[in-house]
């Protein structure tokens, strides 16, 4: 097993189409030659290429000629071939798969809709925007500053203290729960009368405060607010007015989705069952809540809202309530007759009517609709399939865990960090005129007093830390560090930041880390290498398996793929194998 852990490149590319397969792949239209065939399913050389193009160029193959031809063809017939096998053992077929995917399909199908009936454009006129302006009172704005107590008495106590002269500022920074005007001494910045509603301050005080007067405690949800106005400010209508239009707009959108609903209930009859609703009632009654594990199948499968076309089950409502389980925890949605109703509406409701609405328009029969099904019934299908013959057999031991480890140290090297000292300058002409002084016997902490851009240099004499993640902000500089040897001068190395001249003084860590702090890579490692290895040997068994049925044109294959070709999307070679 441990031979097989680094993924070599033929294991990549078959994992890769195995995540890749999202659907059943149709017989192509021919437009070159064919290059192989599984039963009446034909493979064209352009289809082989587009493969190739489209797959990552580090999973390519590193091969040439006819060998890489092979593979890549290889790759590309895994996904005919569980294709065949999904058919062969009816998983397209599992109601399972069906309803997995139904969720999604919903979701289309009411985006669809929405998109055609109720999205059209919303008229909103200059009155109407000059009404909201005036009746929210947008114009008088008063810059806020708060603290924010989560008791009443820490609030009284701040309260007396401000009183008694102490600092706003002060006590906003020490004492406020709401870190991020904490640290600005408690201001928030101008809000209007709306905004002020908001926050639960009374208009009176909103009105009335005068600038710089403390206000008394104030009840702000579960916490407590103590108050000031800085300053005072007006707001134009004409700085409002984008605002308060896209906000009429999103107003007029909602009331008409939501009196467009409301004609689908009453068209499509909408309705809650009696029983249904008893049932819930009966099985709430003395508990804080209704899990789906306090029914029979039978009362899970009770009615609890019909329709024309279709119905929600006792276990539909519950299962959507439970997708908000700190809310359903509480009761939330099943404490009385007028609450399930309500809750229903968002929760059941709009979507059912929805969907069924799409259904009657047609949009369910579209192609485009249809294709998209059955893309995502295949999805599931060969994701059914992978995780019967590779993740469900996947088990790795600890001795396997820690022979990865001992065979493949590199991988768990740690970081190395680097000590320099370092002139950046910003053209190579520069970089190259204080190399010569330095050759003459000047030295590099002198020359990066005085002629370092990098911040910070003239101070730290251009000592440079480079860490870890340098790998990745200066790799240039990072790899330089890494080949050097210790007071060598180095340079220029031309960097992103400039051109730099410098010379390691000390270097830390690279070392192999202890077992027990890589344990949980090295078995994810392990992991990966037994995944890699169980995909290849059920794609093995599936070539054997339909070996008959494959067909291959190898004088089409090597015209479909010309060594031009293949040179061209030939996989780079690692840096470390060069």
């Amino acid at each position: 097993m441990s031979q097989n852990i680094m993924p070599n490149i033929r294991l990549i590319v078959l994992l890769w189409v195995c995540y890749s397969c999202t659907m059943a792949f149709e017989v192509q239209a021919v437009s070159n030659v064919d290059v192989a065939s599984v039963d009446s399913m034909f493979i064209s050389g352009e289809e082989l290429r587009e493969f190739i193009v489209q797959m990552p160029q580090g999973l390519r193959s590193r091969k040439e000629g006819d060998v890489a031809r092979r593979d890549y063809l290889r790759s590309l017939l895994a996904r005919y071939l569980m294709e065949l096998e999904v058919r062969e053992r009816g998983l397209d077929t599992l109601q399972t798969v069906r309803e997995a995917v139904v969720p999604g399909w919903h979701e289309r199908l009411i985006e669809a809709y929405r998109q055609e009936n109720l999205r059209g454009p919303v008229e909103v006129s200059e009155e109407e925007i000059g009404r909201y302006y005036e009746e929210n009172h947008l114009g008088p704005r008063r810059q806020l500053a708060g603290i924010i107590l989560p008791e009443k008495d820490r609030a009284e106590e701040v309260l007396e203290r401000l009183v008694a002269g102490e600092a706003f500022e002060d006590l906003a920074q020490q004492y406020s729960v709401d870190k991020n005007t904490a640290s600005r001494g408690g201001v928030w910045g101008f809000i209007s009368l709306q905004e002020a509603r908001k926050l639960k301050i009374p208009d009176e005080i909103f009105h009335t405060l005068p600038t710089g007067a403390i206000s008394n405690v104030l009840p702000l949800g579960k916490r407590y607010l103590v108050m000031r106005f800085l300053a005072d400010s007006v707001s134009t209508l004409e700085n409002e007015r984008a605002r308060i239009l896209d906000f009429l707009r999103l107003e007029k959108r909602e009331q008409y989705a939501h009196q467009h609903i409301e004609n689908l209930a009453a068209t499509l009859e909408w309705k809650l069952e009696e029983e249904g609703l008893r049932l819930i009632l009966q099985k709430t009654l003395g508990r804080s809540a209704l899990p789906l594990h306090y029914l029979t199948v039978t009362e899970a499968a009770q009615t609890l809202f019909s329709y024309q076309g279709g119905a929600i089950s006792v276990e539909d409502y519950l299962q959507t309530l439970w997708q908000d389980p700190s809310r359903a925890r509480s009761g939330w949605g099943v404490r009385d007759s007028a609450e399930i109703a309500s809750v229903a509406a968002d929760l059941v409701m709009k979507p059912a009517l929805l969907v069924q609405a799409a259904r009657r328009q047609g949009i369910d029969a579209r192609p485009e609709q249809v294709a998209w099904l059955e893309k995502a019934r295949w999805s599931f299908a060969l994701e059914q399939l992978r995780r019967q013959e590779v993740l469900d057999k996947v088990v790795v031991s600890d001795a396997e865990v820690l022979q990865v480890y001992e065979e493949h140290g590199e991988a768990f090297r740690q970081s190395q960090e680097f000590y320099l000292i370092e002139v950046l300058v910003e053209t190579r002409e520069e970089a190259d005129a204080l190399r010569v002084r330095l050759e003459g016997g000047e030295h590099l902490h002198t020359l990066a007093i005085g002629h370092s851009i990098r911040p910070g240099a003239a101070e730290d004499s251009g000592v440079l830390h480079l860490q870890g993640r340098d790998r990745y902000a200066r790799p240039d500089l990072y790899n330089a560090a890494k080949e050097a040897e210790l007071e060598e001068i180095v340079g220029p190395v031309q960097g992103k930041e400039g051109y730099s001249l410098f010379k390691v003084f000390a270097r830390e860590g690279g070392e192999i880390a202890p077992f027990a702090e890589v344990e949980k890579k090295a078995r994810s490692f392990a992991h990966l290498g037994t995944k890699q290895r169980l995909f290849e040997e059920f794609v093995d068994a599936l070539h054997e398996k339909y070996r008959d049925r494959i067909t291959v044109y190898s004088d089409k294959l090597e015209q479909a793929l010309p060594e031009a070709f293949l040179k061209q999307h030939k996989a780079l070679e690692p840096a470390g194998d060069k």
